[in-house]
């Protein structure tokens, strides 16, 4: 499974890194871990953990992600195309070459457990489980006219239990789908391509929202609130890699294919034209 420098981050403890450059917002393309060799030409789908000391004053390629045992000279930190991750000089080299592998094969255990499961027929209600267990906090997924195909969250853990129970089986509520429907901002995110992040009022909590588009379709929508927990770095990554598996289950679906979608796309298209049809 391709990673990004975010959610490598993220299962690091913070206390360890002196100075760090993530993208929430990079795609995931990195590969494995390898320690820096001098004067090898970098690949930037390659992670390198290397010594500050042994890194040449300026970055050779415009596209790096470093692991640095102590502070990056400033040719690396003014290079925009650079991601790092800064630690104490005096950190064991192979103890954290070690942590960063068993990170990719952390993320890597998850990926081949969905395969299999798309392998073997299971339906998207069969995912609540381990989707719980990747993002450790509420996820949903809905189809076109908001409705829930699948809702994941820990009834000990939650306080508003009333609400999952009442949605998790059929549609949004209509009082609830008619004030979101009658807000353009809410209409203007149909549209946005990439995990994104949304704090509208309308919705209960804070949310990372992805679309789900087929062929330029829309068929729904991932949602992680932070419910259980703050948003982190690497969640933007992980629910765009979450988010196309279930773009697979809806279109192995014939019920989530084109007809519903193209109506549902022609509603969000007289909403933003305020044709008030709906």
């Amino acid at each position: 499974m391709l990673l990004n420098l975010a959610m490598i981050k993220d299962k690091l403890p913070s206390s360890r890194i002196l100075q760090s450059r993530v993208r929430k917002e990079h795609p995931r393309n990195l590969k494995q871990i390898r320690f820096y060799e001098k004067d090898q030409d970098l690949n930037p789908d390659i992670l390198y953990l290397a010594s500050a000391e042994d890194l040449p004053v300026t970055p050779e390629t415009g596209q790096i992600s470093l692991l640095c045992l102590g502070y990056l000279p400033a040719g690396y930190v003014n290079q925009d195309g650079v991601e790092f991750l800064c630690f104490r000089s005096s950190e064991p080299g192979q103890s954290l070459f070690q942590e960063v592998l068993d990170i990719f094969c952390y993320y890597e255990s998850f990926d081949s457990r969905i395969k299999d499961m798309i392998i073997a027929g299971r339906q998207m209600r069969d995912f609540q489980e381990i989707a719980l267990e990747i993002f450790d906090t509420p996820v949903t997924v809905y189809g076109t006219y908001e409705k829930v195909l699948m809702m994941a969250y820990d009834p000990n853990r939650t306080e508003n239990l009333e609400y999952y129970q009442k949605n998790q089986d059929g549609y949004m509520e209509e009082e609830e789908k008619s004030v979101l429907y009658a807000s353009k901002d809410f209409i203007d995110t149909f549209s946005v391509r990439g995990p994104a992040f949304s704090s509208m009022e309308l919705y209960r909590t804070q949310i990372i929202y992805y679309n789900i588009f087929l062929q330029d379709n829309y068929l729904g929508r991932l949602i992680i609130e932070n419910t259980y927990r703050e948003f982190r770095e690497g969640d933007y990554a992980l629910a765009a890699w979450f988010g196309e598996y279930m773009r697979i289950l809806m279109n192995r679906n014939r019920a989530f294919r084109f007809p519903a979608s193209l109506e549902f796309e022609q509603m969000i298209f007289d909403l933003s034209l305020s044709r008030g049809k709906y």
